[in-house]
């Protein structure tokens, strides 16, 4: 799937999942920084990315946390990265935390995919050039297909999420494992 054609771009993870999410993230987060751009281009490029990283305890986000040995001295962590990212927004949540994380760090419970799709939907039309095209995403599913869904993570978690995707007219990739 060729996600530069999308405004809107969801890549959504669940526990290890993020591997590869996390590296499809911080690629555009890279080339966004490198064009110095922060909203959507002419040529259509991605205009925002939503990270969603379903974990089951907040201490597994902690080896995200940390620098990467590999990086110099005072390198941010990759979520840390990926936070100071005009075009990134994280959405974190953590199923089995007793409460929301320091500084909106995560989110107890699980995501509302159907709602978060709405979102994602609805700033696919925001950020469209042409104001007929967004008159039409009100009224029906244009918006959607400026919309893409990658997804990795566990079998329930990905099913959930490419049904209601098909039901916004989404385009979506999975990769799914089970242990």
């Amino acid at each position: 799937m060729d996600i530069s054609k999308y405004r809107v771009c969801v890549l959504v993870a669940g526990g290890v999942g993020i591997t590869p999410m996390l590296s499809v993230a911080l690629d555009l987060a890279a080339q966004a920084g490198a064009q110095g751009r922060a909203g959507a281009s002419a040529s259509g490029k991605t205009a925002a990315v939503h990270l969603v990283w379903v974990v089951r305890q907040p201490d597994v986000l902690s080896w995200l946390e940390e620098p990467e040995e590999s990086n110099s001295a005072g390198s941010p962590s990759p979520l840390e990265t990926l936070r100071r990212s005009e075009l990134v927004r994280l959405h974190i949540y953590c199923t089995r935390a007793s409460e929301d994380g320091p500084d909106g760090r995560w989110t107890k419970g699980r995501p509302n995919i159907g709602s978060l799709l709405q979102t994602c939907v609805d700033e696919a039309s925001s950020l469209s050039p042409d104001k007929e095209q967004m008159k039409k995403a009100q009224n029906g599913s244009t918006a959607a297909k400026d919309v893409c869904v990658l997804a990795c993570g566990p079998a329930p978690l990905v099913g959930d999420l490419q049904g209601k995707a098909r039901k916004f007219g989404i385009d979506f990739h999975k990769e799914t494992f089970e242990f």
